[in-house]
């Protein structure tokens, strides 16, 4: 499989664990997260997906590493109202390539103690849904930097 296509699942992924809530329909007494909110979501924390892990650096940097080694990427994470948004480049440790990962964003709402998500990466994809909400996000966050230090060593290998 490709990096993009890897960094792409990753992201596809996130929203799939099988403990997590799932609704076509955000509910209506939901609202949204302010800036701040979002913010405080992912400044310090790090990320396990499902091909990866992601640190998301107070400072805007955004880092990850793919489970297997094989590749590593860094870029900025940035929030505009209630949309986290991310951007990377990625690296093949392999081979040395680079490039460029599709920049998504998750829109952050509120229902009571729920916290909602809407991934935009399904945005114009033929038969995948676009209007997917998620509740479980904030279950695979942990507080921390579990990721620079892989980031780093994979780095260094070339």
């Amino acid at each position: 499989m490709s990096i993009v296509k890897t960094l792409t699942a990753i992201s596809l992924c996130a929203l799939l664990p099988l403990d997590a809530a799932y609704a076509s329909k955000l509910p209506k007494t939901a609202t949204k997260l302010s800036s701040a909110e979002v913010t405080k979501i992912y400044a310090g924390m790090s990320a396990n997906y499902d091909r990866g892990k992601a640190y998301y650096a107070p400072d805007g940097t955004y880092f990850m590493v793919g489970m297997d080694n094989s590749w590593y990427g860094e870029g900025k994470w940035t929030v505009k109202g209630n949309k986290a948004c991310t951007s990377l480049t990625w690296h093949s440790v392999k081979d040395g390539k680079s490039g460029n990962a599709p920049g998504f964003c998750n829109a952050w709402y509120k229902n009571g103690n729920d916290y909602w998500s809407l991934w935009d990466g399904n945005k114009g994809k033929k038969g995948y849904p676009t209007d997917f909400w998620y509740n479980g996000e904030l279950k695979k966050m942990q507080n921390g930097d579990a990721v620079t230090a892989t980031y780093n060593s994979l780095k260094n290998k070339k």
